[in-house]
């Protein structure tokens, strides 16, 4: 079965996008019965965001050589209905003349800065990188990388902005490691010693800056960006921590849709890297 031409009727600017998909030669079928759905296109993301993941863990953990492949071909309701694997988005846009002087702005002034400044360039190729990968629809795996390739990009304009260190800053880190040396020289078990140092060893990073929030946040004051794009910032800060790194959970399709710029949001991931984007460019001389 072929999957649904999506491209629009009329002729206007648009591009469509078709996920990754392989194409399996084996006589061997997994089927996967009893999924509760409202509907097929329910039952494939089901299917695909979780059942067929684990089967697929289940049956390559432990081998040294080559992992089992497993392609969704589709789900069908045993009724009428079927909902093909292969996803396609299409995206299309209002015929416009091209802002020709914004063009040369962006190419004349903005990019020799870009090449000039290695934060900039890091930032400006992440953010290329989050385009790409959102315009892939391929779930959760390029939906999750295109939202961090976003955060990245806040990550690298937070360096165009030189972190000041607060005017007590030699008081505020002589009181940390006072603190600290009473607990040691104390009689505490060796827990709360352990605590105490742990505790100072963050507030001596907050000090300096060294978390990606705080420098984000310092940077966000220095390029006169708004609270709320900072409040935005910092959710997406936690949702990087929890959901897309370290380990953290897997994020549902939901929770990563949240993030998207598809309904043209300011708080979207794809919107707060260009917001930030354009004001550290136009910050550097």
């Amino acid at each position: 079965m072929q999957p649904p031409d999506l491209r629009p009727e009329t002729d206007v600017p648009h591009f469509v996008s078709t996920a990754a998909s392989l194409d399996i030669t084996s006589d061997w079928w997994l089927v996967i019965h009893d999924i509760q759905a409202d509907d097929p296109d329910e039952a494939q993301r089901i299917a695909k965001s979780k059942e067929v993941p684990l089967a697929l863990a289940t049956l390559s953990a432990g081998t040294n050589e080559h992992p089992y492949r497993v392609d969704l071909h589709g789900v069908e309701s045993g009724e009428d209905s079927f909902s093909y694997s292969v996803i396609r988005s299409t995206v299309w846009f209002e015929s416009a003349e091209l802002p020709i002087d914004e063009i040369r702005q962006s190419l004349d002034v903005r990019l020799p800065k870009v090449r000039r400044n290695r934060s900039l360039e890091s930032a400006s190729l992440a953010f290329a990188r989050g385009i790409d990968l959102s315009d892939m629809p391929n779930g959760p795996a390029t939906a999750g990388s295109s939202i961090l390739a976003f955060y990245q990009v806040l990550e690298a304009c937070s360096y165009v902005v030189m972190w000041e260190p607060p005017p007590d800053y030699e008081g505020q880190r002589e009181g940390i490691i006072a603190r600290l040396g009473r607990v040691l020289a104390s009689r505490k078990n060796s827990m709360k010693k352990a605590s105490a140092i742990e505790a100072a060893a963050s507030a001596l990073g907050r000090l300096d800056a060294k978390y990606a929030t705080l420098r984000i946040d310092n940077a966000a004051t220095a390029l006169a960006l708004s609270d709320a794009w900072k409040k935005a910032a910092k959710n997406l800060g936690q949702f990087r921590n929890t959901k897309l790194g370290h380990g953290g959970g897997t994020p549902s399709e939901d929770a990563l849709h949240s993030w998207h710029h598809g309904e043209a949001r300011a708080d979207s991931a794809y919107a707060l890297a260009s917001i930030m984007l354009a004001a550290a460019i136009d910050y550097v001389d």
